[in-house]
């Protein structure tokens, strides 16, 4: 079975489940919205890979911090033993591009640090990129909250069995 497959699926699946349309706001074009209404409206694909920010910054929520549990738990099992991340932050078009490059860094180290502190020396090899506002999430308007991100990407290491 394909390892990334089922690292995604024994992480999120039960977590994000896709609400029901009784349960969705509408946000139009994302802007204005609150993270949850956004993420509500995004296919579960693009929820179960990445980590949002609420706001400016690279403080992790209440939700953030959970699915990085569920991520550390995932990370600890056996099949996953040879797995590598890499975790790319992002940023919103709001603010000079220097800054969000800078934000976008601190974003990717604020889920580092939290996989770190969560998995002590049983940590995977994990690359760390920072790309600001240059690559927005696609079929997002430009003003959409849901680009304030960490990308989360997993493979099988090099040198390690099938990698």
């Amino acid at each position: 079975m394909n390892k990334k497959f089922l690292f995604f699926a024994c992480i999120f699946l039960a977590t994000w489940a896709a609400p029901s349309t009784a349960d969705r706001q509408d946000c139009g074009d994302y802007a204005g919205c609150t993270v949850e209404a956004a993420l509500a409206a995004l296919p579960p694909s693009a929820r179960e890979s990445h980590v949002f920010f609420p706001e400016g910054g690279s403080h992790l929520d209440n939700a953030a911090q959970a699915q990085l549990t569920l991520l550390v738990d995932a990370l600890r099992s056996p099949l996953l033993t040879d797995t590598c991340l890499r975790l790319e932050g992002h940023a919103d078009p709001g603010g000079p591009e220097d800054v969000n490059l800078r934000i976008s860094w601190l974003r990717a180290e604020a889920v580092h640090q939290y996989l770190a502190d969560a998995m002590g020396g049983d940590l995977p090899s994990i690359e760390l990129a920072a790309f600001g506002e240059s690559k927005p999430m696609k079929d997002l308007p430009k003003t959409s909250i849901l680009h304030r991100r960490v990308a989360l990407m997993a493979r099988t290491c090099p040198g390690a069995p099938g990698g």
